[in-house]
C-alpha cells in the first residue's frame, strides 16, 4: 500500500476521451494523491483545474462516491497487492472497473466500461 502514497501527475492518456463519451462525461488533466487511512484505507484526492475532489476509504468497504464529473456511484476498492488496487464503481448505467498499478515511478490506471478501455499514466511528482 505504501507505494501509492505520494503525489501523481498524468502525463499520458489512452483512448480516454471515448471512454469518457461513452460515459457521457468531460476531459480533465488530473492531479491524484493518496495518503493513508486508518491501518487499512487510503484517502484519494483528485485535483483538476475545474474541481477537486477527496475521497477516504477503507478496502472492501462499499462507499458513496460522487465522481470528479458529478456522478454519484457506489463504490467498493479492493487491495490485490502492496502495487495495485482495484476500483468498482456502481452506477446507473452499469459498472466501471479502474485498476491501478504501480510500475516505477509510473501509476497506470486502466478503466474499463462496457467495450471502452482507457489505460492513463501518472507519473510520481
Amino acid at each position: 500500500m505504501s507505494a501509492f502514497i505520494g503525489s501523481w501527475k498524468l502525463c499520458e492518456s489512452q483512448n480516454f476521451d471515448e471512454f469518457l463519451r461513452e460515459l457521457a462525461a468531460s476531459t480533465s488533466k488530473p492531479t491524484i494523491t493518496f495518503d493513508k487511512f486508518g491501518d487499512n484505507g487510503l484517502k484519494m484526492k483528485t485535483e483538476t483545474i475545474l474541481k477537486t475532489t477527496e475521497q477516504s476509504f477503507t478496502f472492501g468497504e462499499e462507499f458513496d462516491e460522487t465522481t470528479i464529473d458529478g456522478r454519484q456511484v457506489k463504490s467498493t476498492v479492493t487491495k490485490d497487492s502492496d502495487t495495485q488496487l482495484t476500483q468498482v464503481q456502481k452506477h446507473d448505467d452499469g459498472n466501471t472497473v479502474i485498476v491501478r498499478k504501480i510500475e516505477g515511478d509510473m501509476m497506470v490506471t486502466t478503466a474499463t466500461f462496457k467495450n471502452i478501455t482507457s489505460v492513463r499514466k501518472y507519473q510520481r511528482h
